[in-house]
C-alpha cells in the first residue's frame, strides 16, 4: 500500500468516526430528552392517581392511610424515584444526570435525612 492511499485512508476514517461522533452525541441528547420527560410524566402520573383517590372517597368513608412502618414521606419518595431514574436531586447537582448512576452522598442526605 502506498503511503498517499494509506493517508487517504486515515483522513476518510476521520471524517467518518467525526460523523458517528456527532451522531452518538445527538443520541445522547435525544435519550436524555426523553429519560427527563419520562420521569416528569411519571411524577406526574403519581399525583393524578393520588388526586383521584382523594376525589373518590365520599365523605363519612375512612382515610386510606398509609402504615406507621413508611418512614419516608411522600415528597421523598417522589425524590428518590427522580434519583433512582438517574438524576441528581441535591442543591449541587439539582436535575443533572448522574454519570454511570454512581452514588451521590449530597443526594442520600437529602432523600434520608
Amino acid at each position: 500500500m502506498d503511503r498517499k492511499k494509506l493517508v487517504d485512508n486515515f483522513d476518510d476514517l476521520e471524517r467518518l468516526l467525526t460523523l458517528i461522533t456527532g451522531e452518538l452525541n445527538d443520541t445522547k441528547l435525544a435519550l436524555t430528552r426523553i429519560v427527563e420527560e419520562n420521569t416528569t410524566l411519571r411524577i406526574e402520573n403519581e399525583r393524578l392517581r393520588e388526586r383521584l383517590d382523594d376525589l373518590s372517597n365520599l365523605p363519612g368513608e375512612e382515610q386510606h392511610v398509609k402504615s406507621s412502618t413508611q418512614k419516608i414521606s411522600k415528597s421523598r419518595l417522589n425524590l428518590e424515584n427522580i434519583y433512582e431514574d438517574g438524576f441528581h436531586i441535591c442543591n449541587q447537582f439539582y436535575g443533572q444526570r448522574r454519570i454511570d448512576d454512581e452514588p451521590c452522598m449530597f443526594c442520600m442526605g437529602v432523600i434520608y435525612s
